[in-house]
């Protein structure tokens, strides 16, 4: 079967309220290419509003290209976040390359929502070496 032949399937994404009233935990992953490095963060702000007007619950993009170690740059990520969702629980990462730059290539960033953000049992990304972390 070729790609455009694929028949949709699921459920109606259906917004809002209904959604958080019924119990569905809806995951939204994305392979981003990059995020932009630009102060208003545009780009995040986006996938948060998606996530708020969608009901997500959880959100991972991957290939951030970020620089989480400069504390700038891990702070304005979760403004922005926290800015849309003020119940909101994350967890980053990004290589471990010591570039004196806010890039930093692969990366990626968890951000979990709503009665959700308070059900996690710990994050960590102190103990794994390759930058990996765990929510």
């Amino acid at each position: 079967m070729a790609p455009h032949d694929s028949i949709l399937w699921g459920d109606i994404l259906i917004s809002g309220q209904e959604v958080l009233d019924s119990g569905i935990f809806r995951v939204l992953s994305h392979n981003v290419n990059g995020l932009s490095k630009a102060c208003h963060q545009a780009d995040v702000l986006n996938f948060a509003r998606a996530m708020k007007d969608k009901a997500v619950s959880l959100f991972g993009i991957q290939e951030t290209n970020r620089n989480f170690e400069r504390a700038a740059m891990l702070e304005s990520f979760h403004t922005v976040i926290r800015g849309v969702s003020s119940h909101h629980q994350g967890v980053i990462s990004s290589a471990k390359l010591q570039l004196d730059t806010d890039y930093q290539p692969g990366g990626t960033a968890i951000s979990i929502w709503g009665k959700w953000a308070s059900r996690f049992l710990a994050k960590d990304l102190t103990t794994l070496e390759d930058g990996h972390g765990s929510l």
